[in-house]
């Protein structure tokens, strides 16, 4: 097939050059949804939206450390959690507060600045934390005059806490983790349990209730705990003849 060279460009050569641009805009689109896409499932890992979390993090680390603004107090053995992308820092003790603090604050990382939140209704240090709907779940430590096994609740939008229902022992140094939207706690120590304790319990925030889990294989105070892929894996920590641990296990 031919066609005449009248007029500014043949139509086969128009046809063509609106296909492209059509092709391009169809392109650009599948970008742009793309990119939405991912800024989506970012605010939903992070639950802020600061695009801080999600692929490719990975890529972006340096391979260093970079001071940030100190807090108001210093604090030994508090407990922590991220709530709306800034990490918020309760209890533990300081030379000045050796039976603890009940004070807390909270970092946002955009602006490199703490500032304080309320108090908690007693004072903690050794408690464990984590983050249940979008509130941070404070239980255990020690208190002024005995470990404890009251826990609290703090929700960064009204900066309040409310009290919630108490654990079935009283736990100091114990861990934990959120999995399915439940905090479990394991391990600790006591009064009636100095070298450690083997059970754990899950708060479900739903009932405000506890119900005990399955006890670990060993006694561990002061181990260390994470969620991975739903399940709570624990390492470390001092058993019962007060050796230090390297053993782990993981609770599904």
């Amino acid at each position: 097939m031919t066609f005449k060279k009248s007029g500014n460009v043949s139509k086969a050569l128009v046809i063509k050059e609106v296909g492209n641009e059509n092709d391009k805009v169809r392109m650009d689109k599948r970008a742009v949804n793309q990119k939405r896409l991912m800024a989506m499932k970012r605010a939903l890992r992070c639950g802020y939206g600061c695009g801080c979390c999600g692929d490719g993090y990975g890529e972006r680390l340096r391979n260093w450390w970079q001071p940030i603004a100190d807090m108001s107090v210093r604090r030994a053995d508090a407990t922590s959690g991220v709530v709306c992308g800034r990490l918020i820092v309760v209890g533990g003790e300081n030379n000045d507060n050796q039976d603890g603090l009940s004070s807390g604050e909270m970092y946002d990382p955009r602006t490199n600045r703490w500032q304080p939140i309320a108090d908690m209704s007693v004072k903690r240090e050794g408690a464990t934390s984590g983050v249940v709907c979008g509130r941070l779940v404070v239980v255990g430590g020690d208190g002024e005059t005995d470990f404890l096994k009251s826990g609290e609740m703090y929700d960064p939008r009204t900066n309040r806490w409310q009290p919630i229902a108490d654990m079935s022992v009283k736990r100091f140094v114990p861990t934990s983790g959120v999995v399915c939207g439940r905090l479990v706690v394991v391990g600790g120590s006591n009064d009636d349990n100095p070298n450690g304790l083997k059970s754990g319990e899950m708060y479900d925030p739903r009932t405000n209730r506890w119900q005990p889990i399955a006890d670990m294989s060993v006694r561990r105070c002061g181990a260390t705990s994470e969620v991975i892929c739903g399940r709570l894996v624990v390492v470390g920590g001092f058993g019962e003849s007060g050796a230090y641990l390297s053993s782990g296990e993981m609770y599904y």
